[in-house]
């Protein structure tokens, strides 16, 4: 499976489906407010770690969005979001 096939996203997309499912977690989208276009994704993700499910913020986002600040002011919104609900 090469990164960025098909494949690798096909499974991608089944794994954010299953885990809406199993914990209603997943990915939503950035996006930059001057363009309007998708930068990336983020999320409140729930990882099993060391036997213990432990909440996180995950995300990704393309190479051009990096070093803008999109990762800090989404993490810091889905900690709010978290530390609200």
């Amino acid at each position: 499976m090469t990164l960025g096939s098909e494949v690798s996203c096909q499974e991608f997309i089944q794994r954010s489906l299953d885990r809406r499912v199993t914990d209603d977690g997943g990915l939503n989208a950035i996006i930059e407010q001057a363009t309007g276009k998708p930068v990336g994704m983020v999320g409140l993700l729930t990882q099993l770690v060391d036997g213990v499910d432990e909440l996180e913020v995950g995300y990704h986002l393309l190479p051009a969005a990096w070093g803008n600040g999109f990762a800090t002011e989404a993490a810091v919104a889905c900690k709010e979001f978290a530390r609200q609900q």
